[in-house]
């Protein structure tokens, strides 16, 4: 039995295929989880309207810590928004999240106005490996999209907190 769209994503569709977005439409992509030491937030959070705010916070240390603000064209806008949709197959509703505790986890939640509709997966590739149980190939994808967007955009958006201080650690 196929599952019923969600209004949010059957708007979003619609104009993604027009190759058009309303300027009320905002994308928040986060992954987050651990705990302590290992505690990881990160978030993109990418407006039609052509802004993206990035914050990365990463106790693991794998990529530099900051926050920032970028603009962005439509296109790109466009092309992150398709991205994400297509990773909604792949991904459960919040009724439907069941995570263990410290996992990592992403989120993507899509507005349209004051609609809201947020999705939820499994982001450790390693744990769900030990787990036999792959990340899925529409998952992969959204997770490539948003690094390549945050390395893309974090060279000159990005305040890395410590840089300009007289000890930067390494």
């Amino acid at each position: 039995m196929a599952k019923t769209k969600e209004p949010v994503i059957a708007k979003l569709e619609a104009q993604a295929a027009k190759g058009s977005l309303s300027d009320d439409v905002t994308v928040l992509f986060r992954l987050i989880g651990g705990s302590g030491d290992q505690a990881v937030d990160e978030s993109i959070v990418l407006s039609s309207a052509g802004s993206a705010h990035i914050r990365v916070r990463d106790n693991l240390k794998r990529k530099p810590e900051g926050e920032g603000s970028a603009e962005v064209g439509r296109e790109e806008a466009l092309d992150f928004l398709r991205v994400m949709l297509g990773g909604v197959g792949g991904m459960v509703p919040a009724s439907e999240a069941r995570f263990v505790p410290d996992s990592l986890v992403g989120e993507v939640t899509f507005a349209v106005g004051n609609e809201k509709q947020t999705y939820y997966f499994a982001a450790d590739e390693e744990d769900l490996q030990h787990r036999g149980q792959p990340l899925k190939p529409e998952v992969r994808k959204v997770l490539e999209r948003a690094r390549q967007f945050e390395s893309r955009h974090m060279p000159t958006s990005i305040r890395p907190r410590g840089v300009g201080s007289k000890k930067e650690k390494k």
